[in-house]
């Protein structure tokens, strides 16, 4: 988990009204206000946290100086405001952060206490100093935060320095600024980073014939700077509706996992859930547009985990012993697009393979010819894949499983000769597709072996 996402939900409240969704391009930069004489330009909020960095730092993931604003709406006086402030510093303790230093400046007839929190973090590439003052704002409880990072090899050493040199003064002008009074933010129930909302981004990802490919670029670098906060919103969006015409919502939302790659890995298990609807329309056999909806939202699930990339690999795999078989098929699904190619092949012969041929003698008929599917789709690992294929097409199976092995040992090509007597033998099967399909993968096969 990075820094910024862990303060997020160190930060974060109850969620709040939605805000609407602005289309326009993102506005210049624009001064919202000055702290240590520095202009500082909102960049990101998300309910009732707000960042804001100076107007040459827009970058989310590489800024050295950031303010945050965060609101408790339920915290309306010292009390409540004091247990905030001590679990915040419990959190902090709790994740790596070491403390500088604390205070309370005590309440007076004409002010509230106010209570101060001063932090270092260490991390691999970074180290940050934090400070964070707690505060009744207008009876609402609120905290502003000033942040101050370092990179590099020498971040800790550098972040030293600069707290002996300016961390006093920081923490003087931090507990006088009066900017908070006037800042006027809305509540946003998702992400927004600079003036548009999250839907607003997700709208100029690439679709059609000409697309906008500076949009489109534009929407990925917006969907990066937000980072993981972003994630509840875009499973959201996939699971929120089965109507057909939500498929350009759903590639949409697919392109921003695409965005975020391996990062996006904490949504795994949330897909994996999303998987499950294609177990129902496919016993319909896609006949009823929304049994065809069902199937197109958990495809769209399976080439969100494809965009996360090997990692969701490992979890699918367990997802093949999960105890309700709209998982298990689901999850059978999923590894024909997560594991296919030539990427992750190693771990797909380790881990995909076996788990597949296990699922070849699942209790649910319905697993048995999906694992055959991608089995078939994969066919890596031929030495094992190959023979597990061939004991479903000589065994008494259901037609369709028999088919769909069949149809994968052909995917093979001559590397499936080991299974032309099985095949030969399914020729005189009862059913004439089963028929049929082994004498055309016998044919596919001899014509490669030539």
């Amino acid at each position: 988990m990075s820094l910024r996402y862990f303060l997020f939900i160190v930060l974060s409240t109850l969620p709040c009204n939605h805000a609407a969704a602005q289309d326009a391009a993102p506005a210049k930069a624009v001064a919202v206000f000055s702290f240590a004489e520095v202009e500082y330009q909102h960049r990101y909020s998300y309910q009732d946290l707000h960042e804001f960095t100076p107007l040459d730092q827009p970058d989310l993931k590489r800024w050295s100086d950031m303010l945050t604003i965060n609101y408790y709406p339920t915290v309306t006086d010292g009390d409540g405001l004091a247990k905030v402030a001590n679990t915040v510093l419990a959190n902090y303790k709790a994740n790596g952060g070491r403390v500088v230093r604390t205070n309370s400046v005590p309440m007076t007839k004409e002010t509230p206490a106010e209570h101060l929190i001063v932090v270092l973090f260490r991390r691999p590439d970074f180290a940050e100093a934090t400070f964070i003052r707690f505060q009744l704002n207008d009876g609402t409880g609120a905290s502003t935060t000033y942040s101050r990072r370092e990179y590099g090899e020498k971040s800790g050493e550098a972040i030293g320095e600069w707290l002996k040199a300016k961390g006093l003064a920081t923490e003087k002008v931090l507990m006088k600024w009066d900017g908070l009074a006037a800042l006027e933010l809305k509540k946003a129930d998702e992400p927004v980073f600079e003036t548009r909302t999250l839907t607003s981004w997700l709208q100029d990802f690439a679709m059609g014939r000409n697309p906008d490919i500076i949009k489109h670029h534009a929407a990925e670098r917006a969907i990066r700077s937000i980072g993981n906060d972003v994630l509840p919103f875009l499973v959201k969006r996939l699971e929120a509706s089965d109507e057909p015409n939500e498929g350009a919502q759903d590639i949409q939302t697919v392109s921003a996992f695409r965005a975020l790659g391996a990062e996006a890995s904490p949504a795994i298990p949330a897909l994996i859930q999303g998987l499950a609807p294609s177990y129902d329309a496919a016993r319909s056999d896609l006949s009823k547009p929304e049994d065809m909806a069902k199937d197109q939202k958990s495809i769209h699930a399976a080439l969100a985990l494809q965009a996360i990339g090997e990692a969701s690999i490992a979890p699918l795999t367990a997802a093949l012993r999960d105890k309700r078989h709209q998982i298990r098929f689901g999850a059978a699904m999923a590894l024909e697009h997560v594991a296919g190619g030539d990427k992750h092949l190693g771990v797909v012969e380790q881990k995909a393979v076996p788990a597949l041929i296990k699922a070849l003698k699942d209790e649910n008929r319905s697993v048995r010819w999906r694992a055959a599917r991608t089995l078939g789709e994969l066919h890596v690992a031929p030495e094992k894949s190959v023979a597990a294929l061939a004991e479903q097409v000589r065994s008494d199976q259901p037609e369709n499983v028999k088919i769909y092995a069949i149809w994968a040992l052909q995917k093979f090509g001559k590397r499936a000769e080991s299974a032309l007597p099985d095949l030969e033998k399914a020729t005189a099967d009862t059913d004439p597709v089963v028929r049929d399909a082994a004498k055309k993968t016998i044919t596919a096969i001899r014509k490669e072996m030539e």
